[in-house]
């Protein structure tokens, strides 16, 4: 794991509101830990010490080459969606990955994903909000795939029933543009995949 150090003078004026400041540093790497250090300055004073803090912030990588695509399978319901995943999606990380989650949301929604909801709460809001279809480390988080050569093959909407799970690989809507990411959880964050979109129940999957 990387580590970077960086010294900025935040002016307060500009940079604060309230009691929270920012700062954009541009220009630096994902996939590394920078140290952070805050130190009040005052006109014609040097750092007062006793008030300093030491933290870290993650900056994370940003999404794998590969990307997963979208299948047109006539054999699935117009509940379900097939999705093309390579086996290597996340071969670029010089981590292990802990888990992976299948993200699904309307289209409007899919990079909106801090916290995502269970499949009966996304689908009680207009936009579905994004919510986690499948999780798991390993095997488990391809039980709704085959592989086929260095590809999985996995269906959205495989589930019937969601009642009471808050994770559940449930039904698609007929009809509405769906977007779909994979994300990968790591020792010190999590990395996206690029979303692929389709419109539930349409042949072409446009």
């Amino acid at each position: 794991m990387k580590a970077e150090r960086f010294e900025h003078n935040l002016k307060i004026q500009s940079s604060c509101k309230g009691e929270t400041c920012t700062y954009r540093q541009e220009d630096h790497e994902g996939g590394a830990f920078y140290g952070v250090h805050l130190s009040p300055f005052y006109k014609d004073v040097h750092p007062l010490e006793d008030f300093t803090t030491r933290d870290g912030c993650y900056l994370p990588p940003p999404p794998p080459a590969k990307e997963i695509k979208v299948v047109n399978n006539p054999a699935l319901n117009r509940t379900q969606q097939e999705i093309e995943i390579p086996e290597d999606l996340f071969s670029e990380l010089d981590t292990a990955v802990e888990r992976m989650e299948f993200l699904v949301s309307e289209e409007s929604q899919i990079d909106d994903c801090p916290r995502p909801e269970a499949w009966s709460v996304a689908h009680a809001h207009d936009p579905i909000w994004c919510y986690v279809a499948i999780f798991g480390e390993g095997e488990e988080a391809m039980r709704f795939c085959s592989k086929t050569g260095n590809v999985f093959r996995c269906v959205l909407g495989a589930e019937e029933e969601c009642t009471g799970a808050y994770i559940c690989n449930g039904a698609l809507k007929a009809g509405i543009r769906y977007g779909v990411k994979i994300r990968a959880t790591f020792k010190y964050g999590h990395i996206d995949s690029k979303p692929a979109f389709f419109t539930a129940g349409s042949p072409s999957s446009a």
